[in-house]
């Protein structure tokens, strides 16, 4: 967890929509990187920033997801089983909020968390969606 560095996006997929998204979620992993270098964040700046992260990542799985519907995407299940995979674990991390002690430690796992599994996430399965797209004229 050395590299606290601002979070980018890794690439663009060419799904406007989609791509625009990447990027304000990355943008709420910049924000969480903002508190852990702080060094100690208040619990009340953790705890907005962590349910603002939660709330949009929802909705970008619901969107994404509604997408690989609009498009008869082979793949959906497999892909929405691995936004579901990363939900479980945020359900965790909201349960442990609740009585954490270490914020700084925490945001530190969040952001090492979000930044590993986006890049990877956003690299290999979406950019199947957007080869899928586009090869189908959709």
């Amino acid at each position: 967890m050395e590299n606290k560095n601002a979070a980018s996006v890794p690439m663009k997929i060419g799904i406007a929509s989609l791509d625009a998204q990447h990027e304000a979620l990355f943008e709420c992993i910049n924000k969480f990187i903002r508190l852990y270098l702080k060094g100690e964040p208040e619990r009340g700046e953790v705890e907005k920033q962590f349910a603002a992260l939660v709330d949009y990542t929802v909705t970008h799985f619901d969107d994404e997801e509604f997408f690989m519907r609009s498009i008869d995407y082979p793949e959906l299940a497999n892909h929405a089983a691995q936004h579901q995979a990363l939900r479980d674990v945020v359900d965790s991390f909201s349960t442990r909020l609740e009585a954490e002690k270490d914020l700084h430690t925490f945001c530190g796992e969040v952001i090492e968390l979000l930044k590993t599994w986006l890049n990877k996430h956003i690299c290999t399965l979406d950019a199947k969606i957007a080869v899928y797209y586009q090869s189908h004229g959709k």
